[in-house]
């Protein structure tokens, strides 16, 4: 069985071909017709023990696809003299068309929302592989515990309130009586209510959802128990801290606010969720 390279993917870099065969220690690799070795075999490979009965299966064999032109190539599998696969991939060179194996390069980047939403992952040049590895990886911690938000209306504080989540047995006693509004980050569903007088007493429902590394974002609509206030918002949320304890954002209204004469204004206001990292 035949693992990497993949079916017509693009591939660089110093990597193995590799894959796993019950029986053979004869396996010989061509590429475009042309012999590149025998793979090496016997690696241990516990998930072939249920078909094959044992685990010394694996058979692998390093390739540098840089040395070859950039373009589509057939690979061959020779097992026992025997054609047992092939398959077509392609292969590209990092360092520009002319040149197999890239030296004195020196770079990093990063790839946000991998492997997970909201996640990010730092890469490095690695000569010896012609490519990147990963050195770091932030996870996520926008589904942590919220303890508390803290509202400003026109940039001017305006009050706090506790945060508890959906779970009715999560809430202490001693905070029941001060809870007005309920987020809960592990449920895509996003609710707020009454967080403080200045505000409102209006409802808000929408979803939730991660929208980058450090990012979250929810949509939906409002109303308010005066009857004359509703309409849709819009919520982006921004982790400002390095150390992950409060994130940043702006909650944009969209309809009949009752906040002057006009019946489509818009009102931005500021909302600084802390505690995160307790």
């Amino acid at each position: 069985m035949l693992e990497t390279p993949a079916e017509l993917k693009v591939h660089s870099g110093i990597s193995a071909i590799s894959g796993w065969h019950c029986t053979s220690t004869d396996i010989e690799v061509l590429i475009d017709g042309k012999s590149i070795g025998k793979a090496g075999t016997g690696t241990m490979r516990e998930d072939t023990v249920g078909v094959c009965g044992h685990a010394d299966t694996g058979f692998s064999l390093l390739v540098n696809y840089g040395s070859y032109e950039p373009g589509l190539h057939k690979l061959t599998l020779v097992v026992d003299g025997e054609i047992s696969d092939e398959r077509e991939f392609a292969t590209a060179r990092i360092a520009g068309d002319e040149t197999d194996y890239a030296r004195g390069l020196m770079g990093t980047t990063v790839v946000d929302d991998f492997p997970a939403p909201g996640d990010r992952v730092y890469l490095s040049w690695v000569e010896e592989q012609q490519g990147f590895a990963a050195y770091r990886i932030d996870k996520s911690d926008i589904e942590a515990e919220i303890k508390t938000l803290e509202f400003f209306l026109n940039r001017e504080y305006i009050g706090s309130q506790r945060v508890y989540d959906n779970d009715p047995n999560y809430h202490p006693e001693e905070t029941i009586t001060n809870v007005e509004f309920e987020f809960d980050t592990s449920n895509p569903d996003f609710v707020l209510r009454s967080p403080v007088p200045e505000f409102g007493h209006c409802t808000f429902t929408g979803d939730i959802q991660v929208s980058g590394h450090r990012k979250m974002k929810s949509v939906g609509d409002y109303i308010c128990n005066d009857g004359q206030r509703e309409g849709t918002y819009s919520l982006s949320l921004d982790i400002r801290s390095a150390l992950h304890q409060h994130l940043q954002g702006i909650v944009q209204l969209y309809g009949n606010l009752g906040l002057d004469d006009s019946t489509n204004s818009v009102d931005d206001r500021t909302i600084i969720l802390s505690g995160l990292s307790e």
